[in-house]
């Protein structure tokens, strides 16, 4: 799995792998998924791109985006004469 972050876009890709089995005394069926995936979000405006951290446990993916300072609005008042 890679996680990446590169112009206020978090992407996520990877590839899944899994084998199911079911088995009892009249059905046994087995699953695969597998194939690969691409995900991609747009980053928070508040969001401070150098505290966004991964954790992958248990086969969940933990993705952790910590606010920054809000930003300040890039303009001006404008005197009217």
């Amino acid at each position: 799995m890679k996680v990446t972050l590169e112009d206020g876009v978090l992407c996520i890709q990877g590839e899944r792998k899994s084998h199911k089995e079911e088995k009892n005394e009249k059905v046994h069926r087995a699953e695969i998924q597998q194939g690969s995936f691409y995900r991609s979000f747009t980053m928070p405006v508040d969001a401070d791109p150098e505290k966004v951290s991964a954790k992958y446990e248990n086969g969940m993916l933990d993705v952790s985006i910590a606010k920054g300072q809000a930003k300040k609005p890039n303009g001006r008042q404008i005197t009217i004469r």
